[in-house]
């Protein structure tokens, strides 16, 4: 057998391996890691207002029952969490975890997305995403996140190990020339999150234009003090045109208002 043939075959083997082996890895490890607060800047929270501590408090009340199969009371109290605290990562990858054991594979991505634009060092949604482009075969996206995982966990640390493991198995399968050059940088994950979120509109509007009808919405709610749909308005039109330091610094501002109330 001509060596070129039997790499062929152990890149197949190696790529049904990685499929076989990551659903069970899906369903065994995936709930720790969302609904832990891994992150590599883990402090203990101080000077919380009240309805952050609230916030908090709905949230840990979602992870006992989402223990227990509640999904639909783990959902509600996430959505409550996140409206008293819109700038709460943790809820958002939790809810993400939630709309992808409903099979709303989008809206899951859609939430991880989010929490990374909330807070880029919260390590569960960039483990959370990348086993879910794994499901979808999608080598290259999971190899980002993956990547990201690795940057920011600490060395030693079960997930950033995994993640390790991970990208090498994925390695092991795509062609070398596939990797050259894709540093895990900034841009590269804005791009994967604008690609992603683009996918659910059905009307290809031009990004910038798209991105402002969300800005003006995003404006609205915060005259009306709703922080929460300003900053889920304000996070998709930063998405579709990431070098808006309006939308940029609106968003930081949508944030810190947040904290005060």
């Amino acid at each position: 057998m001509h060596s070129h043939t039997s790499l062929k075959i152990i890149r197949y083997l190696s790529a049904v391996l990685i499929s076989a082996i990551t659903f069970a890895s899906f369903l065994f490890v995936q709930a720790e890691d969302s609904l832990g607060s891994t992150r590599l800047h883990s402090t203990e929270e101080e000077d919380l207002s009240v309805m952050q501590e609230q916030a908090r408090s709905y949230r840990v009340n979602g992870i006992e029952f989402q223990k227990t199969g509640d999904i639909d009371t783990a959902k509600s109290l996430y959505q409550k969490a996140i409206q008293l605290d819109p700038a709460y990562a943790a809820a958002y990858n939790d809810l993400g975890v939630i709309y992808e054991a409903e099979g709303s594979v989008e809206k899951a991505k859609e939430h991880y997305l989010k929490a990374l634009i909330l807070d880029r060092y919260y390590l569960s949604a960039y483990t959370n995403l990348a086993l879910l482009y794994e499901e979808d075969r999608d080598f290259m996206k999971a190899a980002s996140f993956w990547r990201r995982r690795i940057e920011f966990g600490l060395s030693g640390e079960y997930w950033t190990e995994r993640a390790k493991k991970r990208l090498r198995d994925i390695e092991l399968v795509m062609p070398e020339e596939s990797f050259i050059g894709k540093g895990s940088t900034e841009t590269e994950v804005i791009d994967l999150t604008r690609e992603v979120l683009s996918e659910k509109y059905i009307i290809r509007e031009d990004d910038a234009a798209l991105s402002e009808k969300f800005f003006k919405k995003a404006k609205a709610s915060y005259e009306m003090e709703e922080y929460a749909a300003a900053l889920w308005a304000a996070v998709d039109a930063y998405l579709l045109d990431p070098a808006n330091k309006e939308i940029e610094q609106f968003i930081q501002k949508v944030q810190s208002r947040a904290l005060l109330r």
